[in-house]
């Protein structure tokens, strides 16, 4: 090669991968304990605020929710939040890694896994409920934790 051959060849940028974003989907149901309204607070603040509460502020609920943990402490610091499946694609729910669920199986229609047991086998599973109130639905027959809220 000449000299001039050299400086015609362009280093090439290497090729940075796309990070796939983790999601996360809590029941749409308002009567929910957790929803869009209040999953931030919840999961990045560790604050139990009721949904209502945040309503009658006058917020609107978002359509989703990107939330952002500290990298520093967290090996994964970015999710999606989720309350349906609408947009989501074949391909999108390899990326599902928990499942908030009220206890109904109404919540379930038309994913992908349309039993709470299959899904509830691929994914990490959570309900929240009052420290006083018993689990509701079917949570008994499902693997999904159940979260106790403590009001002060």
């Amino acid at each position: 090669m000449s000299g001039k051959d050299k400086k015609d060849v362009k280093p090439q940028k290497p090729v940075e991968k796309k990070k796939i974003v983790p999601i996360i989907i809590v029941p749409a149901a308002s009567q929910s304990l957790l929803t869009l309204y209040n999953a931030q607070q919840f999961l990045i603040d560790q604050k139990f605020i009721s949904s209502e509460e945040i309503r009658q502020k006058g917020e609107k609920k978002p359509m989703q929710l990107t939330i952002t943990r500290d990298p520093k402490k967290h090996a994964i610091s970015k999710f999606l939040v989720l309350d349906s499946i609408d947009t989501m694609k074949d391909k999108d729910w390899n990326r599902v890694v928990a499942v908030f669920t009220c206890g109904q199986e109404w919540q379930f229609k038309g994913w992908k896994w349309d039993k709470p047991v299959d899904i509830f086998s691929r994914v990490l599973g959570f309900s929240l409920k009052f420290q006083d109130e018993p689990p509701s639905g079917s949570l008994s027959q499902w693997n999904v934790k159940i979260l106790d809220v403590i009001l002060y």
